[in-house]
């Protein structure tokens, strides 16, 4: 099942609005920097969510999906947080 997970603005100034393909689903979100340390996590995400990263530097990031429920992961999206 191919998810049509909304992230935006991308890239952005940290302040990210997610928007999950199925509601239904309580979903984590586990958020890594390009060495793969886990700088954020938000839990228990129904429907959609604004993230704030805004005070981490500038670059990629990754958004890692999982099912709450089964661990199950739903999708891996990338970001640029780029602040002026």
């Amino acid at each position: 099942e191919l998810s049509d997970i909304k992230i935006v603005p991308n890239p952005s100034n940290g302040i990210i609005d997610v928007t999950l393909s199925n509601p239904n689903i309580n979903t984590n979100i586990y958020i890594y920097n390009t060495t793969g340390q886990l700088i954020k996590q938000v839990n228990n995400v129904i429907g959609s969510t604004i993230i704030d990263l805004s005070e981490n530097i500038n670059g990629f990031y990754f958004l890692r999906f999982v099912n709450a429920n089964n661990e199950n992961i739903i999708d891996t999206k990338k970001i640029i947080i780029h602040k002026n």
